[in-house]
């Protein structure tokens, strides 16, 4: 999706007032990309996934690998790279059960690597996995978002390695893992029972498990030691926990 003055949706690109339900697939490698020196250039939105207003969105189970929204050669315009994998705007979004992996925006201003959410929107992200994102992974201005049990770790912006970054609008964030944050002060954020400042490697501790044996059912502490708060979270899945520590003091 290759356009002189805007770009929107390297794969998907929806009109206002659509309905659009996503399964068991996998975006990799879409590009939204537009850029010219002589025009005034607006943007690009969406490298995988691009809506308007009014839209309804359900994606689940689905992978988001390697997409990216970029702007080239722009000396004038906007000039914004906002969603490297999805970009939402005025409408209702349902994403449950997803992994965003080294999605990308490139532009002089660059929101959302991953997930970009604008204008009245109201996102819900379940479960999900946003992960190696050259910009802070979710980006969310003037709009609202419900973000739990979800893994917000190794995305990066400069020095300041944000996983989040909270403009304008509302956003309540449980039981989830993040490494950093960025909230201005028109934003709100209503935060309970989260694990913050994890590491990527912290995470993959669990993952490695999982893919070295039979045992899917494995997460890591992401922490120093074990609490109580963690035997908690556990409790509400299951009452048979086998725990693996090394012998670090």
């Amino acid at each position: 999706n290759d356009w002189l003055d805007k770009a929107s949706g390297g794969a998907i690109n929806l009109p206002t007032n659509c309905m659009l339900t996503v399964r068991n697939a996998l975006f990799t490698n879409n590009v939204a990309a537009c850029g010219c020196a002589t025009l005034d250039v607006d943007g690009a939105y969406g490298g995988a996934i691009s809506t308007a207003d009014g839209c309804l969105k359900y994606i689940e189970k689905t992978a988001f690998i390697d997409n990216a929204a970029i702007v080239e050669n722009a000396t004038s315009g906007r000039r914004c790279a906002a969603g490297g994998a999805l970009s939402e705007c005025g409408g209702v979004t349902l994403i449950d059960t997803c992994v965003f992996d080294g999605n990308t925006v490139e532009g002089e201003s660059s929101v959302g690597a991953a997930l970009d959410l604008e204008f009245d929107e109201e996102a819900t992200v379940l479960n999900s996995t946003f992960r190696n994102s050259n910009w802070e992974a979710v980006s969310v201005y003037d709009a609202s978002a419900v973000i739990r049990n979800c893994v917000i770790v190794g995305n990066s912006v400069g020095e300041e390695g944000y996983d989040l970054y909270l403009d304008v609008g509302k956003v309540e964030l449980t039981f989830s893992a993040f490494g950093n944050y960025y909230q201005a002060p028109a934003a709100e954020l209503v935060s309970s029972n989260n694990i913050a400042g994890v590491t990527a490697a912290q995470v993959y501790d669990g993952e490695t498990l999982q893919l070295a044996t039979d045992v899917y059912n494995a997460v890591a502490a992401l922490g120093t030691s074990f609490t109580e708060e963690h035997a908690n979270l556990l409790a509400r899945y299951t009452e048979n926990v086998t725990m693996i520590f090394d012998s670090d003091e």
